[in-house]
């Protein structure tokens, strides 16, 4: 009998032991003694408040409260209010507008290397043909992972 198979067996035997005795232990072993982990509340003096809803709703103009209207009106923010001279000599510019400025400030031009679009059955050609260039397009450098096929 190989080595293998007499460890297996054995493993086999080992672990149907195991989990027999473990079955037992659970149906007919002492129950241990739980901690209850539920917390309690006193609730006895909130028995007898009733709670009251209030109706809520809103509409174009406002919204209202249970019987009280309230009115909302959206105020435009006016140049004397922001600080009236400095927005007039310096418009706001978004935070956005601001980076953009800063990184084409310190970023250099690139040109495209390489803008030719090719379908996937296309692609897939010139993959097998190892980048031979055809159809007067320019070369594409193929560089195999593997270098079995």
């Amino acid at each position: 009998m190989n080595t293998f198979l007499i460890f297996a067996f054995i493993l086999t035997i080992v672990y149907v032991i195991y989990y027999l005795f473990m079955i037992a232990h659970d149906l007919y072993g002492k129950p241990k003694e739980r901690k209850d982990s539920a917390e309690s509340f006193d609730v006895s003096d909130m028995v007898d408040t009733e709670e009251n809803s209030v109706d809520v709703s809103e509409n174009a103009g406002g919204f209202s409260v249970g019987g009280t209207t309230y009115e909302t009106t959206y105020a435009e923010e006016s140049p004397e209010a922001s600080g009236g001279e400095q927005s007039k000599t310096q418009p706001k510019t978004p935070v956005a507008d601001e980076i953009m400025e800063k990184i084409a400030g310190k970023s250099e031009d690139v040109p495209v290397a390489f803008s030719d679009v090719y379908s996937a059955e296309e692609l897939n050609r010139k993959i097998m043909a190892r980048g031979i260039p055809e159809d007067g397009r320019a070369k594409l450098y193929v560089q195999p992972i593997k270098k079995e096929v």
